[in-house]
C-alpha cells in the first residue's frame, strides 16, 4: 500500500511539474493566456499588454504585391516591425493568380501570412518597442478580399471555387433561403482558404437605374427596394457566418450607400443631394437591417465599409455639402448616432474606411495630383470615425513606393499616440473593437498552431447546384411579360432551325503581369446547346446548323466591313440568340445589338430574336425590345446561367423570377410591382391580446362595449406574387353601416406580410371592418353585432375581384368564406344561403307534422302543428344568429350546417310541443 501511494504521489508531482513548465513557457512561445470571458473583456485585457507600436499597427489593413512572404519581403517587414492588423488580397496585385491551382495558391498564401505573424511574435517586436522579445504577443491577421459573385471583375476568385451568381441574380429570386445558401457556400469556401474577412456584400439600393451614368453599379446589387436589399443581405451574411463556422467576418459595402451616385467611386467622389431622412428611408435601411441584432448573431454585420461619398443637404441646409463621409467627423457621427446604428456601434461594431489610395480620394485632396500626403489623409479618416484604415494602392507624393508610404503613415500615428493623450484614447477604443472582432473569430490566440487560422485542406468548388438553383429561380422573362401569357414564337428549336448566336464576348486582365482571361466566349452558349441538344445529347438540333459570332464581329460588320460568313449566317438563320452584358462605352461592340436592331432591322425581320441579359436588364430601350421575340434576364455570366439559358431556349425551364430593379424599356416599375396586388382578397381576422402575427386567438366569450378588438390583415401579396415589403401600409376601415357616422380608419404597417391594429368598441350597433392596402381594395369582411349581450364576429367573403390571386408559395386564406380567429358564427352558418336552406327544411318538416296530425285525427291541429314547427325553428335560428350562450359551440361543431341543424332541432321541439298540447286537448274532449 505504501509503495502504491508513493507511485501515485510521484505521478502527481510529475504532472504538476509539467503544468508549471507549460505555464511558464506559454508567454515565451507567443500564446496569449486566457483573458476574460467575452470577446470585449478579452480585448480589453490584451490591450494592456500591447506596446504603442502594436496598438497602432492594429488599425491598418494594407495591400502588397505578389505572393512572397519570406523574411526579406515587404509584407513580412510590415507584419513583423509595424504590426499591421491585416491585409487585403487582390488579383490586381498578383496575390491571387488566375487559372488552375488558384485556390491552392491562395490557401498557401494565407497560411504563410499567419505563420509570418507567428514567427514575428516569437522573434520579438519592432524597433522602438519597450517590451522584450520574450513578451511579444501573437495576434492573428485579418485577411480580407472581395467576393461579390459572377466571377471577374467583381470577385477576387474565379477558378477552383463555386462560381456563384451575381447579387442581382439572387435578388431576382426574392428568396432569402437562396441568399443564405449562397452565403453558406461563400463562407465555407473562404474559411477553407484561410480568408477571415469578406468585404461585401454590397447593400446599395439602385432605386432609379441610370444605365448611361459612370456610377452605374450593374448587377452587383441585390436590387432597388430597401427592404428586400436588407432582407437578402442579412440572409447572405447569415449564410457566410454559418458556412465559415464563425471564422469569416462580414463587412458590407458601401455605407451609407452609393446607389444614387452618378460617378465611378474609384475615379471621382460623387455628390448626392439627399437629406438625412431620405437616406434613412432608402439608402440606410438595408444597413440598419444588418446591424439591428447583437454582434455575434449570424445575421449581424461585423463591420461597415464607409464609402467616399458627399451629401448635399444632409444636415438640413441644401446649400451645405459634406466632405466625403469617410473623412467628415460631424457627418459620420450624425449618421452613426442614429438609433438604427448607435446600439450596434456601442456594442463594438467596426467601421472600415474605403480604400485611402483610390484615385477619387487623391483627386479630392489634391486635384493637381502632385502633392498627396497619405499620412494626413489617414489621420483625417481615423479621426472621422473609422476604426480600420484600408491602405490600398497607397502612395504619398515624394515618398517613393507603397511600402514607404505605409511605414511613414504608421510611424506618424505612433508618434502622435505618444504625444497626444486624446488621440491615444481614440486609438485604444478602436483597437479594442478590432481585437474583440478577432476574438469572435478565434476565441484563443495561439501562435503554436497558426495554421488553424488558415485551413491546410482545401475542399471548394463543389456547390454548383446552389448556383443553378439560384439562376433557375431567378430567371426572368421581361418581354413579353410572363403574366401576359403570350408564348407565341417561343417554341423550342427543331432540326430544321438554323441558330445564330451573338455574344458580347469580353476579356479581362486580373493583373498587369497576368494573361487576359475571357469572361464570356463568343461561342459559349453554342457549345452548351450542342452538348445538351446536339447529336451527342438529345439530338434536337444539328451541330452544323449552329454558328456563333461576337458583338465585336457584328459591330465591325455594321460599320461596313465585309464579312461573307456573317452575312450568310444572318440571312439563313431562323433564330438569333443574343447574350448581352452591361453596356460600357469603353468596350468595342458593347452596343452592337442595339445598333443591329436600330440600323439593320431588315436583318432580324421574320426571325425569332431571343435575348438573354447576362448583366443588368435595363440597357435596351423600348424600341429595341419591341423588335425582339423574347427578352430574358439571367443577371450573371456564370456557367449555371448559361445552362439555364440553354434549357430555357429549348423549353425545359419556365421563368420564375422577377426583376429586382426597375426596367424602363419594358415599363416595369419596381414601386408598382411591390405594391399590393389589386386582384387579391386580403384575409382579415381577429386575434388574441398581445398575440404575435399569425398567432391564433383563443375563443372569446363575446364582445361588449369597452372591449378591444384586435385585428390582423394578411398575408398581403405584391404584384410579383411575394409578400409585400415590411412597412407597407394597411388601412383598417371600421364602420357602422346602419348609422350615419364617419368611418374610422386605423393604419398598420406590415411585418412579414401581416399588419395589425386594435379598436376599442365604444358603442352598440352593427359594426363592420374592411382592410385595404392600395391598390388592393378588397378584403374579408368582419361583422359584429354589439348589444346588451355579448356579440360574436362573423367573417364574410366578399365578391372576389376579376382575377383574385395569391403569391406563389405563400400560404394564405383562400377567397371563400374565411373563418376568423374568435369567430362565433360564420356567413356560411347563418348567412343568406343558410337561411334559405333552413326555411326549406322547416317548410318540409312543418308539412310532415301537419300530415301526421291529420293521420291521428287531430284535424284542427294540422295548421297549428306546422306553424309550431316553423316558429320553433326560426326561434332556434335567431338564437344562433344573435350569438347567445352556447351558439358558438354549436357553430364550431356543426360548421356550415349549423343554421340548418339548429333550425331543424328547433322545428322538432316546436312540433313536439304542439303534439303534447294536441294530445291533452284531445284527452280533455
Amino acid at each position: 500500500m505504501t509503495r502504491l501511494r508513493a507511485a501515485y504521489l510521484q505521478v502527481w508531482q510529475r504532472t504538476l511539474l509539467v503544468a508549471i513548465i507549460l505555464m511558464l513557457a506559454i508567454p515565451a512561445l507567443g500564446a496569449t493566456p486566457y483573458q476574460g470571458t467575452t470577446p470585449q473583456e478579452k480585448a480589453e485585457r490584451l490591450l494592456e499588454s500591447l506596446s504603442p507600436q502594436e496598438r497602432v499597427g492594429q488599425l491598418f489593413i494594407v495591400t502588397f504585391q505578389g505572393q512572397d512572404v519570406a523574411p526579406t519581403s515587404t509584407i513580412y517587414e510590415l507584419i513583423s516591425e509595424y504590426h499591421i492588423g491585416g491585409v487585403l488580397l487582390r488579383p490586381s496585385n498578383g496575390n491571387i493568380l488566375p487559372g488552375a491551382g488558384e485556390a491552392v495558391g491562395l490557401n498557401l498564401l494565407t497560411n504563410a501570412l499567419q505563420q509570418a505573424r507567428a514567427s514575428a511574435a516569437r522573434a520579438g517586436v519592432g524597433p522602438g518597442a519597450t517590451q522584450t522579445p520574450a513578451a511579444s504577443t501573437f495576434v492573428p491577421l485579418l485577411i480580407a478580399l472581395a467576393q461579390s459573385g459572377d466571377g471577374y471583375p467583381g470577385s477576387s476568385l474565379a477558378n477552383d471555387v463555386t462560381l456563384l451568381p451575381s447579387q442581382m441574380a439572387i435578388g431576382a429570386t426574392w428568396d432569402s433561403t437562396l441568399a443564405e445558401a449562397a452565403g453558406l457556400v461563400a463562407g465555407r469556401e473562404l474559411a477553407a482558404l484561410g480568408v477571415n474577412m469578406l468585404l461585401g456584400p454590397s447593400l446599395d439600393v439602385v432605386e432609379r437605374p441610370n444605365p448611361v451614368a459612370a456610377g452605374d453599379i450593374g448587377s452587383g446589387v441585390f436590387g432597388g427596394d430597401p427592404f428586400w436589399v436588407g432582407d437578402l443581405g442579412a440572409a447572405f451574411i447569415r449564410g457566410v457566418h454559418r458556412g465559415g463556422a464563425g471564422r469569416v467576418a462580414v463587412v458590407p459595402t458601401h455605407f451609407p450607400g452609393i446607389g444614387g451616385s452618378d460617378r465611378d467611386p474609384e475615379e471621382e467622389v460623387a455628390t448626392v443631394r439627399k437629406a438625412l431622412e431620405q437616406l434613412r428611408q432608402i439608402d440606410l435601411a438595408p444597413f440598419a437591417a444588418v446591424t439591428r441584432g447583437s454582434l455575434g448573431d449570424a445575421g449581424t454585420a461585423d463591420g461597415l465599409l464607409v464609402s467616399h461619398i458627399r451629401y448635399q443637404g444632409l444636415q438640413g441646409n441644401i446649400r451645405v455639402t459634406t466632405r466625403p463621409l469617410s473623412l467628415d467627423p460631424q457627418a459620420l457621427a450624425q449618421v452613426m448616432g442614429l438609433p438604427e446604428f448607435s446600439s450596434w456601434r456601442e456594442a463594438g461594431g467596426l467601421t472600415v474606411s474605403d480604400s485611402l489610395g483610390s484615385q477619387s480620394v487623391r483627386r479630392f485632396y489634391d486635384p493637381s495630383g502632385v502633392a498627396f500626403a497619405g499620412r494626413l489623409l489617414a489621420k483625417d479618416a481615423f479621426l472621422a470615425g473609422n476604426d480600420l484604415l484600408l491602405l490600398a494602392d497607397f502612395r504619398s507624393s515624394g515618398v517613393g513606393d507603397e511600402r514607404l508610404s505605409i511605414e511613414e503613415t504608421i510611424s506618424s500615428f505612433v508618434q502622435k499616440y505618444q504625444e497626444d493623450a486624446a488621440f491615444a484614447q481614440r486609438v485604444d477604443e478602436s483597437v479594442v473593437r478590432i481585437l474583440a472582432l478577432k476574438y469572435r473569430l478565434y476565441p484563443f490566440f495561439d501562435s503554436l498552431n497558426s495554421t488553424t487560422y488558415a485551413a491546410t485542406r482545401v475542399e471548394v468548388g463543389a456547390d454548383e447546384a446552389v448556383a443553378f438553383e439560384i439562376e433557375s429561380h431567378g430567371l426572368t422573362r421581361l418581354s413579353p411579360a410572363s403574366a401576359e401569357g403570350d408564348d407565341r414564337g417561343l417554341e423550342p428549336p427543331t432540326t430544321a432551325d438554323r441558330i445564330l448566336f451573338l455574344t458580347d464576348s469580353r476579356s479581362y486582365r486580373p493583373c498587369a503581369t497576368c494573361e487576359s482571361v475571357v469572361l464570356v466566349s463568343y461561342d459559349v452558349l453554342r457549345k452548351v446547346v450542342e452538348r445538351m441538344y446536339g447529336p451527342q445529347g438529345s439530338g434536337q438540333i444539328s451541330a452544323t446548323r449552329l454558328t456563333s459570332y461576337s458583338f465585336a464581329d457584328l459591330a465591325t460588320y455594321l460599320q461596313g466591313v465585309p464579312n461573307e460568313n456573317l452575312t450568310r449566317d444572318l440571312e439563313s438563320s431562323t433564330i438569333i440568340v443574343a447574350l448581352t452584358l452591361d453596356t460600357d462605352p469603353a468596350v468595342a461592340g458593347s452596343r452592337a445589338l442595339s445598333d443591329l436592331l436600330s440600323q439593320r432591322a431588315d436583318l432580324v425581320r421574320r426571325r425569332k430574336v431571343i435575348v438573354f441579359a447576362l448583366g443588368a436588364p435595363y440597357y435596351l430601350d423600348s424600341t429595341d425590345i419591341s423588335k425582339i421575340t423574347a427578352y430574358y434576364a439571367l443577371y450573371s455570366k456564370v456557367p449555371a446561367a448559361l445552362e439555364v439559358a440553354a434549357r430555357t431556349l429549348f423549353g425545359e425551364l419556365a421563368p420564375q423570377g422577377a426583376s429586382p430593379v426597375a426596367v424602363e424599356g419594358v415599363g416595369y416599375s419596381l414601386v408598382s410591382a411591390l405594391s399590393a396586388d389589386p386582384n387579391q382578397i386580403i384575409p382579415l381576422a381577429v386575434e388574441a391580446v398581445d398575440a404575435g402575427p399569425g398567432t391564433p386567438a383563443p375563443t372569446p366569450s363575446g364582445y361588449r362595449v369597452g372591449d378591444s378588438l384586435y385585428l390582423r390583415a394578411g398575408p398581403v401579396i405584391d404584384q410579383n406574387g411575394h409578400l409585400v415589403p415590411d412597412g407597407t401600409v394597411v388601412r383598417f376601415r371600421i364602420s357602422y353601416p346602419a348609422e350615419n357616422i364617419p368611418t374610422l380608419v386605423l393604419e398598420g404597417a406590415t411585418q412579414a406580410g401581416l399588419a395589425t391594429a386594435s379598436h376599442v368598441i365604444d358603442r352598440i350597433g352593427a359594426l363592420e371592418v374592411h382592410a385595404v392596402s392600395e391598390p388592393a381594395m378588397v378584403s374579408t369582411i368582419l361583422q359584429l353585432q354589439v348589444g346588451e349581450t355579448p356579440g360574436f364576429v362573423t367573417a364574410i367573403a366578399p365578391t372576389p375581384p376579376a382575377t383574385a390571386t395569391l403569391g406563389a408559395g405563400v400560404s394564405a386564406a383562400t377567397p371563400q368564406a374565411a373563418p376568423t380567429a374568435g369567430v362565433g358564427t360564420e356567413q356560411s352558418a347563418t348567412g343568406g344561403t343558410a337561411l334559405a336552406a333552413s326555411l326549406l327544411v322547416l317548410g318540409g318538416l312543418g308539412a310532415l307534422v301537419g300530415f301526421l296530425f291529420g293521420r291521428i285525427g287531430a284535424r284542427g291541429w294540422q295548421v297549428r302543428g306546422g306553424l309550431a314547427v316553423v316558429v320553433g325553428g326560426l326561434l332556434a335560428y335567431d338564437y344562433l344568429a344573435m350569438g347567445l350562450p352556447g351558439s358558438e359551440s354549436m357553430a364550431s361543431w356543426a360548421g356550415p350546417l349549423a343554421g340548418v341543424v339548429v333550425s331543424f332541432s328547433g322545428g322538432l321541439l316546436g312540433g313536439a310541443a304542439a303534439w303534447v298540447l294536441a294530445r291533452r286537448r284531445c284527452a280533455g274532449t
